[in-house]
């Protein structure tokens, strides 16, 4: 008995000191400092723009909206979004800077203009990341100069399509009755609406084993997201092209209709496409369509 309470006794000592260890490092720690603060319900605009895009916040009773825009957007991240560019945590290091080069404040990563339902108007210019790495520069309308924690210039950053809902469509596996693959290499998979799957490439024709077809294949489209969206130009199908001519992909589906994907660029870890000839390139992970590239005679 007396060891157990000498045992206890020691381990509510070693609390204690701990605990107040923690403490004392948390009284050291500063706290986080408002380097630019609005009221959101006095905000009526916001004009996000940067030298390549521009888009508008709306506010609507309180909820946020994308001028213009019909895609579903993510709740969560525009609420993340909104917290840190409201609320930006930084500190105010300069008066009057006359170098804003220095900064990268002369041509800004993104700028915001925020409008007020009183009629005033305020902006910020967000630069270059500082020498660390750990916070970027910002500045205001009064030109005064900051530094803003990464977190809120990483929010800053974001363009319009970051908010779009990152699913970008369903197609159940047992509504597919046929995929046909133009490019390069042609090939059809099909099952006539049966449940056995038949590969046809250069005219001749071999049953597949079901369930590799839906492993390999067919499951893969039950949900498809995108890591990442971006709009649909020749600089950009240019910089993710690894296919000369792209491959075209057509579902026919049991109900009649199609989907089809135009694929311009595979590498090992992620493809990218778009869908039904939309304004819109996606990146996804490979194996979406892995299967293009494969010797599909192998899931016999």
């Amino acid at each position: 008995m007396k060891r157990v309470i000498i045992i206890l006794l020691s381990v509510i000592i070693l609390l204690g000191a701990v605990w107040c260890i923690m403490r004392k490092n948390s009284q050291n720690q500063p706290d986080k400092e408002l380097a630019l603060s609005f009221d959101a319900e006095e905000v009526k605009e916001i004009i996000v723009k940067d030298i390549d895009d521009e888009f508008v916040w709306i506010n609507e009773n309180g909820e946020w909206k994308i001028s213009g825009v019909s895609e579903e957007i993510n709740a969560v991240a525009v609420e993340q979004y909104m917290y840190e560019i409201l609320n930006i945590q930084g500190r105010q290091i300069e008066k009057d800077i006359t170098n804003p080069e220095e900064y990268g404040l002369n041509i800004p990563q993104k700028e915001l203009e925020f409008l007020f339902y009183n009629g005033d108007k305020k902006s910020i210019k967000l630069g270059n990341l500082t020498p660390s790495g750990t916070e970027y520069y910002m500045s205001d309308d009064k030109n005064n100069l900051y530094v803003i924690y990464t977190s809120s210039g990483s929010e800053i950053k974001k363009r319009a399509m970051d908010f779009y809902d990152s699913e970008i469509c369903s197609i159940p596996y047992n509504s597919i009755v046929k995929i046909s693959v133009y490019g390069d290499t042609e090939f059809e998979l099909d099952n006539n609406g049966s449940e056995v799957w038949t590969y046809t490439r250069n005219g001749a024709g071999i049953v597949l084993d079901t369930e590799k077809v839906k492993i390999n294949v067919t499951k893969n489209f039950n949900r498809m997201y995108a890591l990442d969206i971006y709009e649909k130009t020749e600089e950009k199908i240019s910089e993710i092209r690894t296919y000369k001519e792209p491959v075209r992909v057509k579902f026919s589906l049991a109900d009649g209709s199609e989907k089809q994907f135009t694929v311009y660029g595979i590498t090992d870890d992620f493809c990218f496409f778009t869908v039904d000839d939309g304004k819109y390139l996606y990146k996804a992970t490979s194996n979406y369509f892995d299967f293009i590239n494969e010797d599909l005679s192998a899931h016999r």
